[in-house]
């Protein structure tokens, strides 16, 4: 099971992954909101190795 820390990070990387999301909603110009929505993706796996400890 992960530790608290572990948890909280993972926390943080999947709300920052919601907001590139929200952010990339408001964008008009198409390979800018690609590129926001590669940063939300980098947040999510970011988080899932916080749930796994670090580990991949």
């Amino acid at each position: 099971m992960p530790k608290i820390p572990d948890l909280l990070a993972a926390r943080h990387w999947r709300d920052r992954a919601q907001e590139a999301r929200a952010n990339a909603a408001q964008i008009d110009d198409l390979e800018s909101k690609r590129l926001m929505l590669e940063v939300a993706v980098t947040y999510d796996n970011l988080a899932r190795k916080a749930e796994n400890g670090g580990a991949e």
